[in-house]
């Protein structure tokens, strides 16, 4: 009985859903070499599992409806959402799985699958995750290359759209 109840209490992961109206997904990319084009989408959704003490407890499932990309060009945005970007009828979600995680500097990193236009490919992802009064809140700054998920688009517009989109999650979880 002693050792027992000398043994480490362990906190119960809890689950925590993203806030909508305190979670964005923002990106960036190169447009004719020298300009940025930035924009977000609308609809993110979210879930962690997370005891609040080991890194490793940490699992992550996001959601991101490709429909709902705005740039605040309503022309470019229905072209994004079109045949010759995202195809957002075709793939509707863009999804973040997260299979392991571990501690990295004053962060952590997700590795995980993204699944993006009917590609699905192991991505990390550096992250923060902070506590607050009622959940947790959670920053991501990674950048991927949009050619390793299919998203290429012919050599005109290829040679007007950068390789590289940097993304952000600000992310803001409750206890449901």
């Amino acid at each position: 009985m002693v050792l027992a109840l000398a043994a480490p209490v362990y906190a119960q992961p809890r689950r925590y859903r993203f806030e909508p109206d305190r979670t964005t997904v923002t990106f960036t990319v190169r447009h004719m070499g020298v300009l940025s084009v930035t924009g977000r989408f609308e609809d993110v959704a979210g879930e962690l599992t997370y005891d609040g003490h080991d890194p490793a407890s940490l699992e992550a499932v996001v959601t991101v409806r490709a429909a709902s990309v705005e740039t605040g060009n309503r022309m470019r945005d229905r072209s994004l959402r079109s045949e010759a970007f995202l195809d957002a009828a075709r793939f509707p979600a863009i999804t973040f799985t997260s299979t392991r995680v571990a501690a990295d500097g004053d962060g952590y990193r997700a590795e995980g699958r993204l699944d993006l236009h009917g590609v699905a490919r192991t991505l990390t992802v550096p992250f923060t995750v902070a506590p607050l009064a009622r959940g947790l809140r959670l920053e991501a700054v990674f950048t991927l290359n949009r050619r390793d998920y299919g998203l290429v688009f012919g050599p005109a517009m290829d040679a007007l759209v950068g390789d590289e989109v940097r993304l952000m999650l600000v992310a803001t979880a409750g206890v449901p």
